[in-house]
Formats: structure tokens, sequence, C-alpha cells
């Protein structure tokens, strides 16, 4: 007799046996490493392909059962009998085959072309635009490069169609089904249009709001990186693609949003942010009886409690006037450390009242009082208020002072 063991498509024989009795036979079946590689070829040079699932087949087609994935250097091992294989590999949502191989170092090679991607707009090369490579059906493979100075994002792609999808300042623009052929560089060419977005910033119909920030915007509230300043006519202009956009101002403490634009179509707009005049009075405030506080520096906060930067002084009267949007704001003055904040107002008169109390100082020596000695008031951090007095008959000097904490220095025969 032989037996005959049937392994990985391939037959392999016993020696011949004479049975007379229970007999034991072996077949022995050599093994070696076999070291698939998978790579691409552009006719320039050749470059692995990692991470790509690897499958082996009897020379017949028949599959064997045994797969795995390439590493960095594009490379598969398997531990196999001398017998001829063939790979299939699956790139780019396609499949590839090689050669029947009966050696230790099977190879796979994918036939590359270069597609060279040209990204313009307005005519002119666009940097920093992302490409993706997509296949003839519209499936995704992952691949993208960013155009270079140039506007050239280069790509290697097997002898087969392909689309591609440039994505600039939040829009996207497509190439039509490109064909390419081994060992060749094509040139592709993705156009985005182009032109130019101005807004114009006024406080009504006339005037001008100069030097307030402003930012573009996609038309789904995406953030585009390109950003400027109005000029003296209220004017900030913007170079864009082909699309829908926005733009957001931040003026005042406050976001102010244009509509939509358009490129092609609707490119200017007007965004007017109306004004009113509020006018605050600022007075201190001892149970009641109120005094104005002339010459005072008065801030003005949105509602967040952000400083905007803008102040103006009080009046004989106590009051300040500011021509503000129709947002709610609050006003403040600060007196030594301490921060005095009125209450929210939005397009109506207010008031910031600063709650005050009657602080009677006596300078004494040994029990006995002191006329006549001067008195200066600080702050707890010690710095001056700016107020000062003298002492009456009975060694008194008083002060109405803001709420706080304070400190208070006599001067008497050149001391302190």
């Amino acid at each position: 007799y032989k037996v005959r063991a049937d392994y990985l498509k391939q037959n392999y024989w016993s020696e011949p046996q004479t049975v007379t009795s229970d007999t034991a036979t072996t077949i022995s079946i050599a093994h070696r490493d076999v070291t698939v590689t998978v790579q691409g070829d552009n006719g320039i040079s050749l470059e692995p392909r990692a991470n790509l699932p690897v499958t082996l087949y009897s020379e017949g087609g028949a599959a064997l059962q045994l797969s795995g994935t390439t590493d960095d250097n594009g490379q598969a091992v398997f531990s196999l009998p001398v017998q001829p294989i063939k790979v299939r590999t699956a790139y780019l949502h396609a499949e590839y085959w090689s050669p029947t191989d009966s050696s230790a170092t099977p190879t796979l090679t994918i036939n590359e072309g270069n597609a060279e991607i040209h990204v313009s707009m307005l005519d002119s090369p666009v940097e920093d635009a992302r490409v993706w490579l997509y296949t003839n059906e519209g499936l995704a493979t992952g691949i993208n490069v960013y155009t270079n100075a140039d506007g050239i994002a280069t790509f290697r792609v097997p002898e087969t169609s392909f689309l591609f999808r440039a994505k600039y300042l939040g829009q996207n623009f497509w190439s039509e089904p490109v064909a390419f052929t081994a060992n060749q560089t094509t040139p592709v060419a993705i156009a985005t249009g182009g032109g130019g977005l101005t807004v114009t910033l006024t406080r009504d119909d006339n005037t001008p709001l100069e030097g307030v920030q402003a930012w573009l915007y996609s038309e789904d509230d995406f953030y585009l990186g390109r950003n400027g300043y109005t000029d003296a006519q209220g004017v900030v202009s913007f170079q864009a693609p082909d699309g829908t956009y926005k733009v957001k101002f931040k003026y005042l403490g406050y976001e102010w949003w244009t509509g939509i634009l358009q490129i092609p179509g609707n490119v200017d707009q007007q965004l007017v942010i109306p004004h009113q005049e509020m006018t605050i009075t600022v007075a201190g405030d001892y149970n009641g009886d109120t005094r104005p506080y002339i010459d005072s520096k008065i801030r003005v906060y949105n509602d967040q409690g952000k400083d905007l930067n803008l102040y103006a002084n009080t009046d004989a009267q106590g009051r300040v006037t500011f021509s503000l949007p129709q947002q709610p704001y609050s006003f403040g003055t600060v007196y030594g450390p301490t921060t005095y904040s009125s209450d929210l107002y939005t397009w109506t008169d207010g008031q910031l009242l600063i709650p005050e109390g009657l602080v009677e100082v006596q300078v004494e020596r040994a029990g006995e009082v002191l006329p006549d000695v001067q008195v200066d008031v600080y702050h707890n951090n010690d710095i001056r208020t700016g107020l000062t007095g003298t002492t009456d008959a009975q060694g008194v000097v008083s002060f109405r002072l803001p709420q706080g904490t304070y400190k208070f220095r006599a001067v008497y025969l050149r001391n302190t």
C-alpha cells in the first residue's frame, strides 16, 4: 500500500508499505519560510505597500486558507512546503494578483502611475488645499495630500481610474474621473473659481466702524482661518473660492454676523450695528443722601464682566454718556483696589450708586485730643486716596468714603 495526504491543495505520498500486521508509516512534508513582498512600481522607484491583506492561493486558484498583513517593508512571512503559489492583495478597493511562483520570495508588483493634482483659484495656485483620493466609483481610499506652494498635490496610483476631491476654505471641489497609465505622470486640474467678498460695517447707513476685527466662516459656522480688520471706510475684504460664507465681527463685547455671502453671486453686504446714547449717573450714596462723583473714570463691561477698554470721565453732575449697540452693558469705576459696578442696562439710562460710610478719626496723645492735625486717607494697600483733612477742636476729622478698607495717617510735629 501507499498513503496519500492532501495538504495545502497538494498531494503527498508515503513509500510503498507491505502490511502483514499493525504497521506505522510516516509522511514528512518539509517546510520553509516564504517571504511575500507587495510593492508599487511607477517606473521610477519601487515602494513597499504596508498594511495590506495578503492571501495565498494554489496554482489553480484554490484558497490555501493562509493570510497575513504586510509590514512596513511590504512583506508577510508564511511557513510553506515547496510548491507553486499565487498571492492576492486588496489595495484601494481593487484586487491584485501575483504570477505563479515556487520560490521562497514571491513578489506582487502593482503597476502605478503618478497623479499631479493642480488646485487653482482665480488662475493662481492654491497652497495647503487638502486633496483626497477616491475610486472611480466614489469610494474613499483614506489617502490625502496637501498642495505645495505651486498648488500641486502628488499621488502614486495604480493603473486604473480615480477621482480627486480638493477642500479649500471649507468648500469641496471634485475632478472628473481620470484614467492613469503605469509609469506615466498625468496632470489633473481642479479649479475652485473664486472672487472677493466685501463687508461694510457701519453704525448707521453712513457712519463706518473702523478697526473692528472680522473672521471668515463657512455657512455651517466653521472658522476658515482668515481674519482682518475694517478700514477707514468700515470695509473688510476676503478672497475665497466659489461657495457660501459668513463673516463674524467682534465689537464692543459681542459677536455680530452677516447673512450668507456667496461666490459667485452675493459678494457684497453692509452690516449695520445701530447705536444709541446711554447716560450713566455716578453718585455716592450715604443712607439715601447722594452726591455726584465728578471726573471719575467710568469703564464699560459686557454681560460677562469683560472690560471693553471703553471709558470716559464724569462731568460736573456725575454723568457720563456712551453710544452703544443694543446689548446689555454694565458700568464701573475703580477706587483704590476696589471696583464698583452697576447693574446691566440695554439702551436705557442708568446709574452707578457707590455705597458710602462716614468715618470719624480722632487724634490724641496720652488721652489729650489734638486739634489742627493733618490726617491723610490711604487705601488698605498703602496707596494714597488723595483725601486729606484737619482735626477740629475735639481732635476729630470726618471723611465720607466709598465702602472699603482704609488706613489713616496723622501728621503731628513732622511725625506720622
